[in-house]
């Protein structure tokens, strides 16, 4: 089986944008064509910045930002009470917020701009796979008290009613979060920048940041962008070499999805409510219904990714503890994505100087994040807004390399290995 991203499927080669050849000149220069870098230049062009260009290494939308599963609620990849614990109730809270803020940012763009991304308002369950109900409680008292964010219980009884599997015990329901079509949303603003004016060169891929006197540099492979101001958003995706101190900041991480083939009718006999699920392991799976009746299936972290083959046997395995009752159900297309970590499992959001900024790490919790991180820069930029600074406690710090990606791993499998040891104590 070759890798096929089923998104990908709704792309239109007709709205391709060319590549950057020869000499260019711009404002703000925006580099990575993912949400981050698609919402940072939206934004930039709606607060009137009107000479701005966005360049991406591949198409818009290539990377984690048209491989997600879709996921659109809050948080971050740090968890809550580690962003409490770290910062205090305050600082965590207004942090928070901006992952609401982003939800509402990307809801008020799917309205305002009709974008058709098959959005579905069902909510988002966190299932619990563990056979102890404290979790829930103590995880539903902590958001109230700390976030006033109301997550609403199922028991287990009920849940089993709406969801047909034996391997939950109960869990909490996000009602304001969505899940959406990543790409179809992502084309929807590329389409607008178009529209405000914006240029746009995809399969142009930024080789080096080079500092002359009069303003930064964008080396690209054929040409390049003389600009004022650079904006890096390339997360997972960027060359180690491209601008160190920013592009060694995050390491790639993969992750993994699958999609059956269409289930019809079928799809009823697995989920009551069309809701996006996760459930409570560290190493979780999740999973949500498309809207052509497909189950789309996630999982998995890996430093340096696996076969395509690999890949399927081990979404497959994952998919059938939790419905056993698709056995004889196909696989259509499966991908592999590399989200952008940081070491400190947060987003890095700020300026280099004051000519180049950045917004990044966004990885295992990156769609609401990356939209307002984009967003945050941009009004940096344009209305000197200094919401930024909420992320300043974590700034770059060096991910080094291929020992950092060893590191990341065996702490994934110390992490996996304790969800097992759980399981089978309870």
């Amino acid at each position: 089986m070759t890798e096929q991203v089923y998104y990908h499927q709704a792309r239109q080669p007709e709205h391709a944008a060319d590549a950057l050849r020869g000499a260019h000149r711009t404002d703000v220069c925006v580099v990575g064509a993912g949400f981050a870098g698609l919402s940072c230049t939206l934004s930039l062009l709606q607060e009137g910045v009107r000479d701005v260009t966005l360049i991406d290494r591949d198409h818009a939308a290539f990377g984690a930002s048209g491989r997600n599963g879709g996921f659109v609620f809050g948080g971050y990849s740090l968890g809550e009470e580690a962003l409490v614990r770290q910062l205090g109730a305050d600082q965590a809270r207004s942090l928070y917020q901006l992952t609401l803020d982003g939800m509402a940012l990307i809801k008020s763009r799917i309205d305002t701009l009709e974008i058709d991304c098959q959005a579905n308002q069902a909510g988002i369950l966190w299932a619990n796979w563990f056979d102890d109900d404290r979790l829930l409680e103590q995880k539903q008292d902590f958001m109230s008290r700390h976030f006033d964010v109301q997550w609403r219980s199922i028991s287990a009884a009920d849940l089993r009613d709406q969801l047909h599997s034996d391997r939950y015990h109960g869990g909490l329901i996000e009602d304001q979060a969505i899940h959406f079509h990543p790409y179809r949303y992502a084309a929807a603003l590329l389409a607008e920048i178009r529209r405000l004016g914006g240029q746009v060169f995809e399969h142009t891929p930024m080789l080096s940041l080079k500092r002359p006197q009069a303003g930064p540099q964008v080396i690209c492979d054929q040409g390049h962008i003389d600009a004022q101001r650079v904006v890096l958003c390339g997360g997972g995706y960027q060359p180690r070499s491209s601008c160190p101190p920013v592009s060694t900041a995050v390491m790639p991480i993969s992750t993994y999805v699958m999609t059956t083939e269409p289930l019809g009718d079928r799809i009823h006999s697995l989920m009551k409510q069309p809701w996006a699920v996760y459930d409570t392991r560290f190493a979780f799976d999740y999973y949500r219904p498309l809207a052509d009746t497909r189950l789309l299936w996630g999982g998995r972290i890996e430093a340096f990714g696996a076969s395509t083959e690999s890949v399927e046997q081990k979404l497959r395995r994952d998919l059938l503890k939790v419905f056993p009752q698709l056995e004889s159900v196909r696989t259509e297309c499966v991908w592999s994505g590399q989200m952008g970590y940081s070491r400190h499992q947060m987003p890095q959001i700020g300026p280099l100087d004051e000519q180049v900024w950045y917004a990044q790490g966004f990885g295992g919790h990156g769609v609401s994040t990356s939209n307002i991180g984009g967003d945050l820069v941009a009004r940096a930029l344009s209305n000197n807004d200094q919401r930024w600074q909420l992320f300043r406690p974590f700034g770059l710090s060096n991910t080094f390399g291929i020992a950092g990606r060893i590191a990341a791993q065996c702490q994934y499998w110390s992490l996996q290995s304790r969800d097992l040891i759980r399981e089978r104590i309870r």
